[in-house]
């Protein structure tokens, strides 16, 4: 896989929504290419920050019967 294939789909990598090969060829690329691996790293830190500063609401049950309906 190529640069341009790694950058298309590493949310899904970091995601776990790849299949185990998928999976495998990514982490080969990452070994091998300093620019994406410092990619990939850059963007997982974002979403834990994103993660540990956003804050989260929990919808009122009101709104979940309304969605269920």
């Amino acid at each position: 896989m190529n640069c341009q294939g790694i950058q298309e789909i590493i949310d899904a990598y970091r995601d776990g929504e790849l299949n185990a090969a998928q999976n495998l060829e990514i982490e080969r690329h990452l070994e091998k290419c300093p620019a994406c691996s410092r990619m990939e790293g850059e963007q997982r830190a974002l979403a834990e920050v994103i993660a540990f500063r956003v804050r989260r609401f929990t919808a009122p049950v009101a709104l979940h019967q309304k969605v269920r309906s």
